[in-house]
């Protein structure tokens, strides 16, 4: 009896310690919100800090305002800004090709398309010339289910030159 008795005391310690393991050796959660979000400062700790920053696109440099100090949330898995959220559509910017995306919502209408980019327009205070250097698509749900891309309404000519 005695016997059982150690068993059972050396089994309930053992399984005692490897849960106290678990909990003292598990990864911290750096996960900040939904869908992999996080804050630019944790994700992205070297994000500019000035009033304004110099962005390279295919028609050349753009100072913009910093987008960085507003920007609603980190996405660290796809080294993505959320810059803004809104109803009907999301402005992300995307640090590996310096490139903004306008990802608009399946009941997206072109009232607004015209929102998101004057949404875009007023976050960065560059001038629509400027804007047109800058590598900026909006993408809506195509009807076969894959993404569309399009260029901003006011930059048809520099997109298709690219």
């Amino acid at each position: 009896m005695k016997l059982i008795f150690l068993k059972l005391l050396a089994v309930v310690a053992a399984g005692s310690l490897f849960v106290v393991a678990l909990l003292v050796f598990r990864p911290a959660d750096r996960q900040g919100g939904p869908m992999g979000q996080a804050s630019i400062a944790e994700a992205f700790p070297l994000a500019p800090s000035s009033e304004r920053i110099l962005l390279q696109g295919p028609g050349g440099g753009v100072w913009v305002n910093n987008f960085y100090k507003t920007a609603k949330a980190a996405i660290p898995e796809s080294g993505a800004v959320l810059v803004s959220r809104a109803a009907g559509y999301d402005i992300l910017y995307y640090r590996a090709d310096s490139g903004f995306e306008i990802a608009m919502d399946l009941s997206a209408s072109s009232a607004g398309r015209s929102a998101a980019e004057n949404s875009l327009f007023a976050i960065l205070g560059a001038g629509k010339q400027e804007l047109c250097k800058l590598k900026i698509s909006i993408s809506s749900l195509a009807s076969d289910g894959d993404r569309e891309y399009v260029p901003l309404s006011f930059c048809q000519s520099v997109f298709r030159a690219q």
